[in-house]
């Protein structure tokens, strides 16, 4: 039996999809002692076959996705991916 591996992650893609992969860019805010933290990672994304196919064209820079899929030794393969609405810039 194989162990859980599933992955759900949101964020912005980063680059132009190269090979059916991309860098997605996401961010979370943690709680601190001294108050909250910034936390910002870039994942690199592989598109499942059945993916690619659906969604390459509509990966661009600067969308708003939502990743389900699992982690693999490269980063992330995608088995689908949802284009989330897009959201007012962060005021820093």
């Amino acid at each position: 039996m194989n162990d859980l591996n599933s992955v759900l992650l949101e964020g912005i893609v980063l680059k132009t999809p190269k090979k059916n992969s991309f860098p997605l860019g996401s961010t979370r805010y943690q709680k601190m002692d001294n108050g909250v933290e910034k936390i910002a990672i870039v994942v690199s994304i592989t598109m499942a076959s059945k993916p690619a196919d659906n969604y390459f064209e509509n990966v661009t820079v600067g969308k708003r996705v939502r990743i389900v899929g699992h982690l693999t030794s490269e980063g992330i393969t995608a088995e689908h991916i949802d284009f989330t609405p897009a959201v007012k810039p962060e005021k820093e």
